[in-house]
Order: C-alpha cells, then structure tokens, then sequence
C-alpha cells in the first residue's frame, strides 16, 4: 500500500491490488489511514529544519527496503510478528523515537457540541443530515454525528474537460478537518477514479488557502474508491477558508479541472471545549505519564497528554545500548556471535505503549486506547486512529505529547481516566542459524526468556496456485517459512524479526501470524514467512530478533475528569 500511494507500484501489480481493495473494505480502511499518515509525516518534514547527520540516524533506525512485489491474500490475516519496512504510517511513527531536535508533528485541537452551543445551530435540515451517512468506509462515525449537528451542507460546484465532468456535492468542516465529497461523470455515467493528479502528482491535488490565496495546507488524504478529499487542520486557520482543487489528471485523461469551495470555520470554532485535568503518573517502568487536558470537537474528542522516561531509565537504556551481548549454544546447535546492540534496537527499547478506558458515571465505558495491533486481541473502543496527533522531542526517552482521538463524547462531570497496561520492551538477543532441508526431519525450539519458539517446516512454492496460511491466500510463486511459538506470561509480541542467508544478507520477506489466548492467558502463535527471489532452497537461514513486547498490568491510576468551572 505504501508503494502503491508513493506510486512506485508497477501496473500490473496495481491493477491486482486495486482488484483488491474494490472488495475489501479492511484494506481500503487501512489505505486511508496509511494516506493520512504519510501525508502528515511529509508536511511535518517540510516544515522542519534538520542536523547534516538526520538521514544516517533515521536509514539506521529504519529496516530493509521495499521489495519489488509481494504476494497479494485475498484476506489479510494481523501482522503480530510483522517486518515492515520503510514504513511511513502511524505504527512506524508511534514505534519509533526520532533523534533530530525539533521533529514536531502539529497537534491539532477543537471542540465537541456543547448544550450551551445548541443556540447556534437551532435547526438542522433534513437534507443535511443525509450527508455524509453513506458507506461506513467514506467517514467515520463522528464525522457522521457532527454532519447530523449542522457540520455539513450540500453544495453544486461542477466543471467539465475532456468530457469528464467533476462535481462538488457536500462539505463537512469542524476546526480538526475537512472533507469534500466529489463525484465523476463522463459521458452522462458516474464512475470511480483510479487515479487523480495534480501538476506534480496526488498531494497536489487540493490546497487549503486563506481568502486572500495563501496556501494554509495542503491535501491530507484521498480516497479514490470513496470520493472524498479529506484535510486535517492545525487549529488554529481563520474563520473563512477556501479548498482550492486543480486536477490535472484523471485516470490516464489529462485535462484541468479547477475550481474553489468556500469553507465556514466560525460555527465549529465558537464551540471549543477544554477541560483541563493535570495529573500526573509514573510507572515501575519508569514512564512518566502526564494527563493535560480533553477537549471535545464536533466530531472527535481528543485526550491530550504527555509521555516520557525518568531518569533512571534513561540511564538503564543507555547501558543497555553500550554492551554487547552473546548467546552460545552446545552441541548440533549454532553459536550465535556476540553482536553490539544496534541503533535501530535503541529506539525499540525505548519505545513504550498504554491501554486505558474512559468511563462514565455508571462505570461504562464510553471510550479505549490501546497500542495493542492486532485487532483479535486489541481493546480500542471508539476510537479515530487516523486522528491521533503526535509531537516528539529530539533526544532518547524525551518528552511525547500525544493526542488520542475518539469518537464525540458528551461533556460530563463525572467522566473517568483508568489506566489498565503499559507496553515497553525487553531486549532478547535472539539468532539462531539452522539448515533449512532438515526442518522437516528435525525442527528446531529454542527457550527465550521464558517463551519458546519451534522453526517447523521450509519449502519452495514453485506454482501460482491459491494456498491458504492462516488468514492469508497466497498465489505468489515464493519461499515459506513456518515457525510456533508460546510467549512467556504478558509477554505479547515480537516487534522486530530478521531473516539472513548464508551471506549475512538481509532478506525481504512478508508475514502473516495467528494468535491464540490460552487458558492461562499466555498467548501462542503460529507464523508463516513469505520471502521472495529464493530460486533454490539456501543451505543456512538465520532467524534473529533483539527484543520482545511486554505489558505491565499490575497498574492502578484512575483520574476524575472534571468540567472547567
């Protein structure tokens, strides 16, 4: 999907993708959300000046390159034990800590509908609460509630070229975002795009301008399946705003299709909400964790807080990352080399997650965060991903301020913060080389810290015929690796996973995992690898990773969040 949005993607693999995503309506979500995110990631850049040594720090902290194709399921199973590299969206973002000063993603802050508010918009029509309630996959469910409330309106903006017509239908604006819903028609039939550019490509596509023509933003996120433009807004843009749209292609069609949509920030500006709340937290281990304020937009409400690591963390990491570290096995067995910790594993190690409930008076919960990624398992509840915000401060273990964003919550006295887990890493120094021909007669298990993992099986898929591994349908000629496993007790992900040939050449490779909860709340995992460009079977693999994820239930803080007086 990353290639596919960076337009590096080859036709025939796009139009298979593309196939795709028409029917997945999982992937079209995580598309959007990938769009944002890169989006996001790419003005934050711009915006930002950088040492000379930014680009060595980053390239060593991120993983292999893309490879050149990949196979395609029909379904795709969760990613648990996920090697993803040169990854721009939010989970590369949320996992790793940059070390240039002064990389700041802008946080941007509004308000929810208040009663007091419900003077202002004292009737909406019922043509407007149609907008914006179409397929679940278009909008998300405050974007829906805050159009019911008077956010969106219906619109007749059209201009035609080269027989395409384009057609402005509805807008939907609050001080967090904007979407304009367009529709395509040629020769008297709507059809969806494949592919819109501007003059240098997609971001170009729409502009955000002040009334006087002064670009403000530039275009956040498109979904070409769903026919919307979709902008986040910092929070603080003018009253009045203007979305410039200058197409200049349309799937293969060139032509110029421009046009301008007026945008009213007043009534979503007059509503802002902020309840301020300042407490404070620290963990066993060692994250500072400040809760700052909520405040409640049209539609998302978003908890602002702050996260970092004490002292004596940082100091422990640091440690961590100047030793070298050995694991030796006897026998048959391989001898792995000691090997310094690298960069990459740094920011892994100090990377941290939290899962908390928002409650109301009944003790219900009206609202969940949780950094858990796989969606079997994971406990978020109402929640905007594709909204969370984030800055980060330029040095190990700094200060994080993150804005986690959920559906409009309505404004009460007696709403509760409950922290249930924190997420950090432990670091394992796992490799373990082996002969991939003997898997079969003899697999492998290793003991890591209280889990265990078995390397079962290697071989070759030599046709396109459809396999079925887990969730995933394969029809990619390619090398499968499977291995099990069992973690140790709140013990629940490999973050990291390296495969090497003979070589010491790191190999590409895609992964799909399921995940079972025991009886005694361990979980266990059964993986497949999928690595490409494998023409024969190699005669040494070596499977590697350098930390595990862990959860730290045995956390009580529970907060009152209390209206402004």
């Amino acid at each position: 999907m990353m290639r596919f949005l960076d337009e590096e993607m080859a036709g025939g693999e796009r139009e298979q993708l593309e196939q795709h995503l028409a029917q997945c309506g999982h992937c079209q979500r995580l598309l959007k959300q990938y769009a944002a995110d890169l989006q996001t990631f790419d003005q934050v850049v711009m915006r930002v000046s950088v040492p000379e040594s930014f680009t060595d720090e980053v390239m060593a902290a991120l993983l292999s390159p893309l490879p050149e194709q990949g196979p395609y399921p029909e379904q795709r199973a969760s990613l648990p034990m996920s090697h993803q590299p040169k990854t721009k969206g939010k989970d590369w973002m949320k996992k790793i800590t940059f070390t240039a000063a002064g990389f700041v993603l802008a946080v941007s802050l509004g308000a929810f509908v208040s009663p007091t508010f419900a003077a202002y918009v004292k009737h909406v029509p019922d043509y407007v609460k149609q907008i914006f309630f179409g397929s679940s996959d278009t909008v998300d469910e405050g974007v829906r509630q805050a159009a019911a409330n008077g956010y969106a309106s219906a619109i007749d903006q059209s201009v035609t070229d080269q027989g395409i017509t384009l057609n402005i239908t509805e807008v939907f604006a609050d001080p967090s975002r904007v979407y304009i819903k367009y529709a395509l028609n040629k020769n008297g039939d709507d059809f969806e795009a494949k592919d819109i550019k501007g003059a240098t490509g997609f971001s170009d596509v729409c502009t955000i301008q002040d009334t006087s023509g002064q670009v403000v933003s530039s275009l956040h996120g498109w979904q070409p399946y769903n026919g919307v433009f979709e902008f986040t807004l910092q929070g603080n843009e003018p009253k009045q705003l203007n979305i410039h749209v200058d197409i200049r292609e349309i799937d293969s069609t060139k032509g110029k299709w421009e046009l301008t949509i007026p945008v009213d920030l007043e009534k979503g500006q007059l509503a802002v909400k902020t309840t301020e709340i300042n407490q404070q937290y620290t963990s066993p281990e060692g994250i500072n964790l400040s809760l700052q304020h909520i405040q409640f937009l049209p539609s998302v409400t978003r908890l602002q807080l702050e996260t970092s690591l004490t002292a004596d963390r940082i100091k422990q990491l640091e440690e961590a990352m100047a030793k070298q570290q050995a694991s030796e096995k006897q026998g048959d067995e391989v001898t792995a080399k000691p090997q310094p910790v690298s960069k990459y594993l740094g920011h892994t190690i100090a990377s941290y997650g939290l899962h908390y409930h928002l409650l109301d008076g009944q003790g219900q919960v009206v609202a969940a965060y949780d950094d858990e990624f796989d969606p079997d398992f994971n406990d978020d509840k109402n929640r905007l991903p594709n909204q969370d915000l984030q800055e980060a401060e330029g040095k190990l273990g700094g200060k994080i301020s993150q804005a986690h964003a959920f559906t409009p919550i309505a404004e009460q006295k007696n709403l509760k913060f409950q922290l249930l887990g924190i997420y950090s890493q432990e670091p394992v120094f796992f490799s373990r080389s082996f002969d991939p021909g003997t898997l079969s007669r003899r697999p492998i298990t290793e003991k890591i810290n209280g889990s265990s993992i078995t390397i079962k099986s290697f071989r070759l898929k030599t046709d396109t015929n459809k396999e079925q591994f887990g969730d995933a349908i394969l029809t990619d000629k390619l090398a499968i690796l499977e291995f099990e496993g069992t973690f140790a007790k709140d013990r629940v992900e490999i973050p990291r996973l390296k495969i090497k040939d003979a070589s010491g050449n790191e190999l590409n490779y895609d992964a799909t995992t399921k995940r079972v909860k025991n009886p005694d709340g361990t979980i266990s995992f059964h993986s497949w690898i999928f690595i490409r460009n494998l023409e024969k079977q190699p005669k040494e693999l070596t499977l590697s990773f350098d930390s595990i994820t862990k959860v730290n239930r045995d956390v009580k803080w529970e907060v009152p969040i209390l209206p402004e007086k």
